[in-house]
């Protein structure tokens, strides 16, 4: 079965990701990048949006790159012990 994608707007982001409009736009470097949306029709609405399994990705990189830091591998202990 194939992935579900879902388009956020810039409000869900910041809720989801829980950053500011500024850190989305320009603040983080490596954040998703939004799509643009044209509206075709009054239902559609333009603007940009971004791809939900982009940003949860995002979050879950920054959530490893934080484990990393909390638990470096033997060697890494060791290594400051020695330089202490």
């Amino acid at each position: 079965m194939s992935e579900q994608l879902r388009f956020l707007c810039l409000a869900a982001v910041i809720e989801m990701a829980g950053v500011s409009k500024t850190s989305v736009y320009a603040g983080i470097p490596d954040f998703p990048k939004p799509v643009k949306i044209h509206g075709a029709g009054a239902s559609i609405q333009s603007g940009s949006r971004w791809v939900e399994s982009e940003v949860t990705a995002w979050m879950q990189s920054r959530i490893a790159q934080r484990d990393a830091q909390r638990n470096p591998t033997k060697a890494e202990q060791i290594a400051r012990l020695v330089s202490q």
